[in-house]
């Protein structure tokens, strides 16, 4: 096998176990899962075994699956969403991507999302891809905006917040 083709593999298992680690991440916010990660009774043996289970069934790969078992035999899954999110941060810098996450009251229209991706190209370094995540919680209306280590609040509630704290102050 030429170099390039281990390296393309390499890579593209990378992506399949960043993916499942994305699912993984989403899957950790709910109620069920939570009360699973943080139980404390039930063994550290047990809850791997579980997680063997549940790999099986979600066609999760080996070496995903492996790390989730050794994280669990060692009694850390409370810890899993600060490892996910920081394994994936690591394969974002490795890709050469600034992380931009963009909340706002509704989608942002073509128009609207290259008029922001100008704006935050002047942000980032020079050569770096921007990864654009959307999030659409319940806020009021305008948006938050965090490129990096900069993060810019300009919804209406962070607005109204501000505006009361000056009114008490009068």
């Amino acid at each position: 096998m030429r170099v390039g083709t281990v390296q393309c593999i390499y890579q593209m298992k990378q992506l399949e176990v960043e993916k499942h680690l994305r699912t993984l991440q989403k899957e950790l916010l709910k109620p069920k899962v939570i009360d699973f990660v943080e139980t404390s009774m039930m063994s550290a043996a047990t809850k791997a075994k579980l997680l063997q289970e549940i790999r099986k069934e979600v066609g999760m790969p080996a070496t995903a699956i492996n790390f989730l078992t050794i994280v669990a035999e060692n009694g850390r899954l409370k810890k899993l969403r600060r490892m996910i999110t920081m394994f994936l941060a690591v394969m974002t810098a490795h890709r050469n991507e600034a992380l931009c996450e963009v909340i706002t009251a509704s989608r942002l229209n073509d128009s609207n999302r290259k008029s922001l991706m100008d704006a935050l190209r002047k942000f980032v370094k020079v050569g770096k891809n921007i990864q654009l995540t959307e999030t659409d919680p319940s806020i009021i209306g305008a948006m938050i905006v965090g490129v990096e280590d900069k993060h810019i609040d300009l919804s209406i509630a962070k607005m109204q917040k501000y505006t009361d704290l000056l009114k008490q102050s009068i």
